[in-house]
């Protein structure tokens, strides 16, 4: 079952984000997934580093696969 809390900030960061996100582990985390670095970059950055007053706080950490191919170019 997902924490209400979690589900509200799933529902908020989606909305801001305009793109779903996953949950992965045991439910502290949430992904979001895009199609190249810089699309994911810009979605960071438009969520912030932290959100300490959101309910509940969150942190953003942007990450690349290693191994993963050469970033798709964006095209829009």
């Amino acid at each position: 079952r997902l924490d209400p809390g979690l589900a509200r900030l799933r529902d908020r960061l989606e909305a801001r984000l305009g793109a779903p996100l996953l949950l992965s582990g045991s439910g502290s985390t949430l992904v979001g997934l895009y199609p190249s670095l810089v699309a994911a970059h810009q979605a960071a950055a438009g969520l912030g580093q932290a959100d300490d007053s959101a309910d509940p706080p969150y942190r953003t950490i942007a990450t690349v696969a290693i191994g993963a191919a050469a970033p798709m170019e964006d095209h829009g």
